[in-house]
């Protein structure tokens, strides 16, 4: 890999973070060396840039703070104004800035008309004063109001935004807002009729408090959340919905979801107890999140559904789950034996009630993870060789000799209870060990070379010597 040239090396680095790629290029000194062929997209402090390779670095962050000045040499990205001393701010403003914020200690009055119409990103988070129209550029496409702004924003937008979160506790009427928005959220106190919806609108997301009815939705849209209060007819979704989130209380009629032929993940209402032939007609469902209340069998679920997430009252017998699917959670209530899963199935959570033989586990299972009161044995979890992480809840406290051979385990977690021997029980690939309160069993030749970290409750007392050198220690007094 060392003689790897230039052009696949940048490929690579394509797919990596700030520190993947540092981590990448601090395996030799050569690979050190070449580091600067890299472009680093993670937004870094302006602080922390190397001026010699100034150009790598494509989302510089400044804080201007009293006194501070701009550095000419760096292009600056992204400016957050942190002070009250301000007034040359905007005058001197690096003319490579495109998002601009105001910080926490922010505080007197910035006229906006002298933002730069370069500008494409605001969060006026800790900006306090009202905005009027023809102050915001009509550069800017995303915008972040102020946590207390609630004054109307009837023409003070500008007219390619397309991205817009409006404050916790912004509730005045939208009817005009511009056509151009396709990604728009609502703070927790926003209650007004929005039939005016813009043209181009992707993405919705109404707050806690909103419970109007929604007579006409655009046709463009897609992704739609509503919040707690929401308990109002949806016979006028649109068709185009292929994400539907519903709140807590929501209990209308569940027949508007025949028409969405394109729904491909949906998160019901709490309340909801129905039976689920109304999902069975929706071919590219894959997402399924049921509420605290379901309690119905499942058995009519489209064989395109990948993740099955339960709610907590959920306790029925499981029969036939799709085919496809990958990750499945169960809530805290869910205690019934399980005959078989789906083959393809990665990701397994048991809740806190769980306490079943487990012999029906798949060979495919990458993650599984039990809750409080499991204590079974676990012989049957040696077939598992694609484990890559194990935990325990709260009860355990059996035999583990059956795990030595599942070398794919790099992440074990143990519950409070869990205080058996463990010579010759940890795999030798396994990279972090957590245990709990109870556990105070000898550790000499029993920790495989490989862990780099590993977190003992406070009744641990042995000598750990032997893994000072080589691992991260650490002791914690939460008792899971």
């Amino acid at each position: 890999m060392i003689q790897l040239p230039h052009d696949i090396l940048i490929y690579i680095g394509d797919n990596l973070s700030n520190i993947d790629k540092i981590m990448l290029t601090s395996i030799t000194s050569l690979f050190y060396k070449r580091k600067h062929i890299f472009t680093y997209h993670d937004i870094i402090d302006a602080k922390n840039v190397c001026r010699f390779h100034i150009r790598q670095y494509k989302n510089i962050h400044f804080e201007l703070r009293n006194n501070e000045r701009f550095d000419k040499f760096i292009p600056i990205t992204h400016l957050t104004l942190n002070t009250p001393v301000f007034h040359t701010a905007l005058e001197n403003m690096p003319n490579s800035v495109r998002h601009l914020a105001f910080g926490k200690y922010f505080m007197g009055y910035l006229d906006l008309c002298e933002i730069p119409n370069k500008i494409t990103h605001i969060n006026f988070e800790n900006y306090h004063d009202k905005i009027n129209p023809g102050d915001i550029p009509q550069s800017v496409t995303h915008i972040i109001m102020n946590q207390l702004y609630n004054f109307p924003v009837d023409k003070c937008l500008p007219s390619l935004l397309t991205h817009l979160i409006f404050s916790e506790h912004y509730n005045q009427p939208i009817d005009n807002l511009p056509a151009s928005i396709t990604h728009l959220k609502f703070g927790g106190r926003f209650d007004q009729t929005i039939n005016n919806l813009p043209a181009s609108l992707t993405h919705l997301k109404l707050g806690v408090c909103f419970n109007q009815q929604i007579r006409r939705m655009p046709s463009s849209l897609t992704h739609l959340s509503f919040g707690t209060l929401f308990n109002r007819s949806l016979k006028n979704i649109s068709p185009s919905i292929i994400s539907l989130k519903l709140g807590l209380n929501f209990s209308r009629s569940y027949k508007f979801i025949t028409k969405l032929r394109d729904l491909s993940r949906i998160i019901l209402a709490d309340s909801f107890n129905k039976s689920i032939k109304i999902l069975s007609g929706l071919p590219k469902l894959t997402h399924v999140i049921f509420g605290t209340y379901f309690n119905k069998n499942v058995d009519l679920l489209p064989s395109s559904v990948t993740h099955l997430k339960f709610g907590r009252q959920f306790n029925r017998r499981i029969t036939t789950l799709p085919c496809k699917l990958r990750y499945l959670e169960f809530g805290s209530e869910f205690n019934r034996p399980i005959i078989s899963l789906p083959s393809e199935l990665q990701h397994l959570k048991f809740g806190y009630n769980f306490n079943q033989s487990i012999n029906f586990l798949p060979n495919s299972l990458i993650e599984l993870t039990f809750d409080n009161d499991f204590n079974q044995t676990i012989e049957h979890i040696s077939r598992l060789t694609n484990l890559t992480s194990l935990t325990f809840g709260f009860s355990f406290n059996n035999s583990i000799r059956c795990l030595y051979n599942l070398t794919s385990l790099t992440k074990l977690v143990f519950g409070h209870n869990f205080n058996r021997p463990i010579l010759g029980c940890i795999p030798k690939n396994v990279e972090e060990i957590v245990f709990g309160h109870d556990f105070n069993r000898q550790i000499k030749g029993c920790i495989p070379n490989k862990v780099t970290k590993i977190i003992f409750g406070e009744n641990f007392k042995q000598d750990v010597t032997e893994l000072s050198s080589r691992c991260k220690i650490l002791v914690s007094v939460f008792d899971h």
